[in-house]
C-alpha cells in the first residue's frame, strides 16, 4: 500500500510540472536576445580592431617619417654614384675584418636590411665597398 501512495504522489508531481511547463515563458526569446548581444559583441570587436589597425599604420608611418628625415635624407645627400668601374676586389684579411666595430657593423646590416645599396652604405658609413660586402656577406650567411 506505501509504493501505491508514492506512485500517486509522483504521479500527481509530474501533472503538475507537466502543466508548469506549458504556461512558463518561451525560452525561444532568451536565445534571441543572447544571439543579439553576440552579435554586438561581435561587431565592437571587429570596430576596435579596425581602430588597432590604423593606429598601428599611422605609428608605423610616423616612424618612417622619422627614419626618412633622421637617415635617408641626409644620406641621399651624400651619395657619391661611382663612374667608374670598381677595380678587382682583393679579399680583407682577418685583422682588417676585425677592425671593423660593432657600430658600423650594426649600421651597415640596418642600412643593407632597409634596402640601401652598397656603395650607398659604403659612403654612409665612411668604410671601402669591400668592408661593407664583407659585414652583409657574414650577416646573409649567419642569419
Amino acid at each position: 500500500m506505501d509504493i501505491w501512495i508514492l506512485v500517486g504522489v509522483l504521479l500527481l508531481v509530474a501533472i503538475v510540472l507537466l502543466v508548469m511547463s506549458m504556461f512558463s515563458e518561451d525560452r525561444s526569446h532568451s536565445l534571441e536576445e543572447i544571439e543579439q548581444i553576440m552579435a554586438s559583441q561581435s561587431e565592437q570587436l571587429l570596430n576596435l580592431n579596425t581602430r588597432l589597425t590604423d593606429i598601428e599604420q599611422q605609428i608605423r608611418q610616423r616612424n618612417l617619417n622619422d627614419v626618412m628625415t633622421e637617415e635617408v635624407v641626409p644620406a641621399i645627400a651624400e651619395v657619391a654614384v661611382p663612374e667608374e668601374p670598381a677595380e678587382e676586389m682583393v679579399p680583407l684579411t682577418q685583422a682588417e675584418i676585425d677592425s671593423i666595430s660593432n657600430e658600423d657593423r650594426e649600421r651597415i646590416i640596418y642600412l643593407y636590411t632597409h634596402g640601401y645599396l652598397m656603395h650607398e652604405i659604403a659612403s654612409d658609413v665612411g668604410l671601402d665597398a669591400r668592408y661593407i660586402e664583407n659585414v652583409v656577406d657574414d650577416y646573409i650567411v649567419n642569419r
